[in-house]
């Protein structure tokens, strides 16, 4: 039996795929420095949204809310913010949890579970398929292999 997408607090945490660097700098590193990159530019056309993301990654976003946030339709909001950012809203969403969760597993020794809420996932077997299909390790495996942890 597979995860549906309701095991993600917002529904569409398993979407969208996340491509290693082929250096010997972790892809994470890469991967978040190039989306970072992307959003300064992106942070004039949707600074309300881009903050309630950032500000609130547990909370059950849709894109209708964010548009209403942001004063425009859900197909404009989605349209100009794929874009501009290179990637859907909601498969954004998906990456910055796993982000935030990455961080966490490798400053902290936080549960598994309870990162999974702090970033917005239903449970801890929801976090660790989106964090696999995305990052290529378990949350488990990424933490094992994390530089010393900050405690």
């Amino acid at each position: 039996m597979g995860v549906g997408l309701g095991d993600c607090v917002d529904g569409g945490g398993l979407v969208g795929d996340v491509q290693g660097s082929a250096s010997t700098r972790s892809p994470y590193v890469a991967t978040r420095s190039a989306r970072e990159s992307v959003l300064r530019g992106a942070a004039t056309l949707f600074p309300r949204s881009r903050r309630l993301l950032h500000d609130d990654p547990a909370h059950r976003w849709t894109v209708a809310e964010l548009a209403a946030s942001s004063g425009m339709s859900r197909a404009a909001l989605a349209r100009r913010f794929t874009a501009q950012v290179g990637e859907p809203l909601m498969t954004y969403l998906a990456s910055w949890r796993i982000d935030l969760a990455a961080d966490l597993f490798r400053d902290t020794d936080t549960t598994v579970g309870s990162i999974a809420r702090k970033v917005g996932y239903a449970n801890t077997f929801a976090l660790s398929v989106a964090f696999k299909r995305l990052r290529g390790v378990t949350p488990t495996e990424h933490r094992a292999t994390a530089p010393t942890r900050l405690r």
